[in-house]
């Protein structure tokens, strides 16, 4: 944009320029002062090239806003679209009163499930070797960001090869993809309309996300 804006300031002067001097050579056409037939011709050449000149640059400013343009709404058309999955329990009572019991946003792109977020779900684990039925295992215990627990374990089939490391990245992309799987439910429920957006509260906690 920078470039643009130079070639407008130049573009602004030249035709000032320009201007000034077709209306001096005009007079000098009309009423001869400070020119002969020899210098009017010189100038009025000039100021052709200058038109020119011009044109060319008034062509080259349109051509790169377009590209730019085009570029933009390329770039607004890639760029990632930013949504919040809300779960949220509210419970209904006879009266007619509506209690929130607990409401949670979880920030997404795209309709995708981020990894980040997955991964932030796991606060704690442990992971430990032990026999099972005289085989080697290793097991991980997990604790998820909305309380819940778990336990994963994997074995081998030859302990020459046993690794309690390789096991727990087995385990934990397993974890992961359960997490995965029930975020993406609840993300499909959403983008399908089977949750519908109508009440009072849910409208306001869209309004204050759009508002951040």
């Amino acid at each position: 944009m920078e470039h643009i804006k130079r070639m407008e300031i130049e573009l602004t002067e030249l035709k000032d320029k320009i201007d000034k001097g077709q209306s001096f050579l005009n007079k000098e056409k009309a009423n001869p002062v400070f020119t002969d037939e020899r210098q009017r011709e010189l100038l009025e050449s000039q100021l052709w090239y200058m038109n020119m000149y011009y044109n060319s640059l008034k062509e080259r400013i349109k051509y790169d806003s377009n590209i730019i343009n085009q570029n933009y709404k390329a770039n607004e058309v890639n760029k990632p679209i930013r949504q919040v999955l809300q779960v949220s329990l509210i419970e209904f009572k006879e009266n007619g009163i509506a209690n929130v019991l607990g409401c949670k946003e979880y920030c997404i792109h795209d309709n995708k499930i981020p990894n980040e977020l997955v991964k932030s779900f796991i606060v704690e684990e442990q992971v430990i070797t032990e026999r099972v039925f005289g085989k080697l295992n290793t097991v991980l215990k997990y604790n998820l960001l909305n309380g819940f627990t778990g336990v994963e374990s994997t074995s081998c089939v030859d302990e020459k090869n046993y690794s309690e490391e390789i096991g727990r990245d087995i385990l934990r992309k397993r974890i992961e993809e359960k997490i995965w799987y029930g975020l993406g439910f609840a993300l499909g429920m959403a983008k399908n309309e089977v949750v519908d957006i109508k009440h009072n509260f849910l409208k306001e906690k869209v309004k204050e996300f759009v508002a951040k």
